[in-house]
């Protein structure tokens, strides 16, 4: 599998979507040929035993009701229309638990059109690709429809928001010498329910150890505009979706390509600061296969 399809391919691994803050878009500066589709199985589990909540939103201190816990399973693909032209799309299925407190659902799901303006293929200097995306709201529950056994506010194990809208990205990258890779995505996103808008910001760094193996290591950041923290008034269960949730996780993986059109790739990341977060360690495993439909 060469250097710029196995990149396009790890674009596409849904690893580390389910954030514990909604950090990540699906975008690649690296889009598939003309003509090919990748599809992506993901599981991703989420831990975190501690959260960011309080005055600021920023006070660290242990979850109420113990480990938070969510699993996420992501199906994801795309697909390349021609030379700069690629649709994108990711649905995924998630239960989180606090204590005895339980939610499940459909996770918010995520369709985006991504058209290359540059490649560095064709003698220019990096790759850029301009990516918007729709947003779907999942099934779950927000806010004081989740009951609580824990002491812990009823929502706090809400899967997500409960929003729809759309997101907007650049994003630019790199390959030199056929087996490295930098790529940094900086994009907005804006949902409905009084959800505060998004900056987001992803970098990965890709080596190809082998024929075979390819590390990268992965940095998230989401910011927000809301101002209401988890805790202090006028704060109630029923605005959840209006807090302010920022973080920044750092992570890794390892892929191996398994045939020449498969790869299996680990995942393993932690949130190193937040507001109105969980304080997460999560860890991911996909399966992606890539195909021609010519």
């Amino acid at each position: 599998m060469s250097m710029r399809r196995l990149l396009a391919v790890l674009a596409s691994i849904a690893v580390s979507a389910s954030l514990p803050i909604p950090a990540q878009a699906a975008g690649s500066p690296w889009l598939a040929e003309p003509g090919t589709a990748n599809i992506s199985v993901a599981f991703v589990r989420q831990f975190a035993d501690e959260k960011w909540t309080g005055a600021g939103g920023t006070v660290k201190g242990p979850m109420p009701g113990g480990e938070l816990t969510q699993g996420t399973l992501w199906l994801s693909g795309d697909y390349a229309f021609g030379d700069n032209l690629a649709l994108d799309a990711q649905v995924g299925w998630a239960r989180s638990q606090l204590a005895q407190d339980m939610d499940k659902g459909l996770a918010d799901a995520n369709v985006g059109l991504s058209w290359r303006v540059m490649d560095e293929y064709v003698g220019q200097p990096l790759s850029v690709v301009l990516r918007g995306g729709l947003i779907a709201a999942g099934s779950y529950d927000t806010g004081s429809a989740l009951a609580t056994t824990s002491g812990a506010p009823p929502g706090i194990y809400a899967i997500g928001d409960g929003g729809d809208g759309f997101e907007a990205s650049v994003i630019a990258g790199r390959i030199f010498a056929e087996r490295v890779g930098v790529s940094l995505e900086i994009g907005v996103r804006n949902r409905n329910n009084d959800i505060p808008n998004n900056m987001f910001y992803n970098a990965t760094g890709l080596v190809e150890v082998n024929e075979r193996v390819t590390l990268a290591l992965d940095y998230h950041r989401l910011t927000s505009d809301g101002d209401l923290n988890i805790g202090v008034p006028p704060f109630t269960p029923d605005r959840f979706p209006e807090v302010a949730e920022e973080g920044t996780v750092v992570g890794g993986r390892v892929s191996v390509a398994l045939t020449e059109n498969a790869s299996g790739t680990l995942y393993y990341g932690n949130t190193i600061d937040g507001r109105n977060a969980s304080a997460s360690s999560i860890f991911g495993m996909a399966l992606s296969y890539g195909f021609s439909t010519f």
